[in-house]
């Protein structure tokens, strides 16, 4: 099992989990990936686990946010 303290930091639009570079290579993360991460409060489990979206789920996290990040793509596109 691959684990690591990771650290929550404030940015302009909320928050985020910050990986080590070895993190993101191990568990073949890249930006954009999405991930989902839950409250973990089994005294057995070590923390929180980490699985890859399906398809499905990420075309509706992407239609979720696609409205305010419309800016953003556009810049990305030129």
């Amino acid at each position: 099992m691959t684990s690591m303290v990771a650290h929550v930091e404030k940015t302009e639009k909320g928050y985020a989990i910050l990986l080590t570079d070895e993190m993101v290579e191990k568990l073949h993360l890249s930006e954009g990936t999405a991930v989902e991460v839950r409250s973990v409060t089994e005294p057995t489990t070590t923390g929180p686990q980490i699985r890859y979206a399906t398809a499905e789920e990420a075309m509706q996290m992407h239609r979720r946010l696609e409205p305010e990040n419309a800016k953003a793509y556009t810049e990305l596109a030129k």
